[in-house]
């Protein structure tokens, strides 16, 4: 199931083309607590997914889509200067606060789309954290992977500078003014704002795409989300 964007949004701050930044209403911050699901549960709260992915694809058969990470470029240290050699390194080149390392099997990745002048995108970075410690001990074994489409270099140098710390490994879109065209590649409109939210199986399959911030009380939606659909080819909807 799709729902309808309005992707206008004043943003402070360089805006690559197609690209800007999704406020929505701030949740009070609390604690976060386990959601307990069983098996026979999962169908019954289905009707309430669509309400966190915009769109939806089955793990394989038809209409399934296998998840590629856009080109990147290393991501740019503190007094590098405004612009990084776009054609040196890979997705790889550096790791910024990177707890968990590199995509191990059997696990999920949780893919994000952000920048430096998000607002929106740095203010769920600790809800991420926290939810990925959450569903560890539940068993829910995740990767983050934040795709900065930050345009200068020293801008997004300066943000990590001022935030060693991610959820995940930090990585640095190549071309950011061509993520509108990667965004309708995953079934998204290009002009959609950030952050982008893309949940990949352990198959590499794209199973939900979200547009727009996340709030703490959407943790047990998200939960069931990745329980119903570990051994469940059907989309996610």
């Amino acid at each position: 199931m799709t729902r309808f964007l309005i992707p206008m949004v004043a943003v402070v701050g360089f805006v690559a083309p197609g690209t800007a930044c999704k406020e929505t209403d701030k949740a009070p911050q609390r604690e976060i607590e386990a959601v307990r699901v069983s098996p026979a549960d999962r169908r019954a709260v289905e009707v309430n997914l669509s309400s966190f992915c915009d769109v939806s694809y089955p793990s394989e058969g038809q209409g399934s889509r296998p998840f590629s990470a856009p080109a990147a470029r290393p991501v740019p240290r503190e007094g590098e200067g405004t612009q990084a050699d776009p054609g040196a390194g890979g997705p790889n080149a550096r790791v910024a606060g990177d707890r968990r390392g590199l995509p191990e099997a059997g696990r999920w990745r949780w893919i994000n789309f952000w920048a430096s002048w998000c607002g929106p995108c740095l203010r769920e970075m600790p809800i991420l954290d926290a939810w990925g410690t959450s569903l560890e001990k539940e068993g829910v074994a995740i990767e983050y992977e934040f795709w900065s489409v930050d345009e200068d270099a020293s801008d997004l140098a300066s943000l990590l500078s001022k935030r060693p710390r991610f959820p995940g490994a930090v990585r640095w879109t190549r071309e950011p003014e061509r993520i509108g065209a990667f965004f309708s590649g995953l079934g998204i409109d290009e002009r959609a704002p950030i952050p982008v939210h893309v949940l990949v199986d352990a198959r590499g399959s794209i199973r939900c795409v979200r547009v727009g911030e996340i709030r703490e009380s959407l943790y047990g939606t998200v939960r069931t989300i990745l329980m119903a659909s570990t051994d469940d080819s059907s989309p996610v909807r």
